[in-house]
């Protein structure tokens, strides 16, 4: 026999013995789909000077909300919300009304919070979670009664999101002074965790800290977050009573929404988010101390 059939001989029986093993294997673990093997986690190399930092709480909970927010396919809409008239009134409101009245300063935010909850009583869906451990091959959507707008806030400890309960028994004044019932607890680190539990929906006012077009992440089980953006001054057209065009200073915000794409599609994702700025644009003096803008 010569060197190269030798050869030969060697590299067959090598795979004989490997496909021999391989059925062993099968048979072992029985028929199924094929199995993935996961690799084991590789801590990440540090070099001298390098500081580990522990994950704060917060930062622990942050990380685990986001990481299972990954799943979901995010629906993004923005729109440019005209806030002119809505500085104008809140002005006037805060001019007339009694600090037992109003609470704080009036800044825009609980009339954007009232807007959501007035929005989600023409579209409650948007006010919904996904229900998939009742049935996983057919999941529900629980549409949520209680309005329970959660609201992003930056903390020195990072961030939170305590809820205002039932938005839909509030007026914007009792809105203002809950929300800095909770600003005043979160500044100083004493929010309870029912204070951040059972949102049904969420806000983020990055805009306080800057940025103007967004794309929020949304935190499960909700199915929609809303950002706004800061404001600013712009020139914009304006028409005359004689439909002459003129060049005017307007106040406006990016409002920037992320859906759950498995349950809200486009459609209604813009329609509601145009009713918010419907409310916001067109709001009225009345509206200010009122539970219900739809009456």
């Amino acid at each position: 026999m010569d060197e190269s059939s030798s050869v030969i001989d060697e590299a067959t029986a090598s795979s004989k013995a490997m496909h021999e093993i391989a059925d062993s294997f099968n048979a072992s673990i029985g028929p199924g789909p094929p199995r993935s093997v996961e690799a084991a986690p590789i801590a990440p190399q540090t070099n001298s000077g390098d500081k580990v930092v522990p994950l704060s709480p917060v930062q622990r909970s942050m990380f685990q909300t986001m990481s299972k927010s990954v799943n979901i396919p995010h629906f993004l809409y923005t729109q440019v919300i005209n806030l002119t008239e809505l500085t104008s009134l809140r002005k006037r409101v805060a001019d007339g009304a009694t600090q037992h009245e109003k609470g704080s300063k009036l800044s825009a935010l609980p009339f954007v919070v009232k807007a959501l909850s007035e929005t989600i009583k023409q579209f409650p869906i948007v006010n919904s979670s996904i229900d998939t451990k009742s049935s996983s091959k057919h999941p529900a959507i629980i549409e949520k009664a209680a309005h329970n707008i959660g609201v992003a806030m930056d903390t020195p400890k990072g961030l939170v999101v305590p809820v205002v309960r039932n938005v839909q028994e509030h007026s914007v004044f009792s809105l203002n002074k809950e929300l800095q019932r909770l600003r005043d607890l979160a500044g100083v680190g004493k929010l309870s965790s029912s204070d951040m539990a059972d949102a049904t929906i969420v806000i983020s006012n990055i805009g306080s800290i800057g940025g103007h077009v967004l794309a929020p992440v949304i935190l499960p089980p909700t199915v929609m977050i809303l950002a706004m953006g800061r404001s600013r001054e712009v020139p914009a057209f304006q028409k005359d009573e004689d439909g002459k065009d003129h060049i005017v200073k307007r106040e406006e915000v990016v409002l920037s929404w992320s859906a759950d794409h498995r349950v809200l599609d486009g459609a209604t994702v813009a329609k509601s988010a145009q009713k918010v700025g419907s409310y916001i644009e067109n709001m009225e003096e009345k509206d200010v101390d009122s539970k219900n803008w739809n009456t």
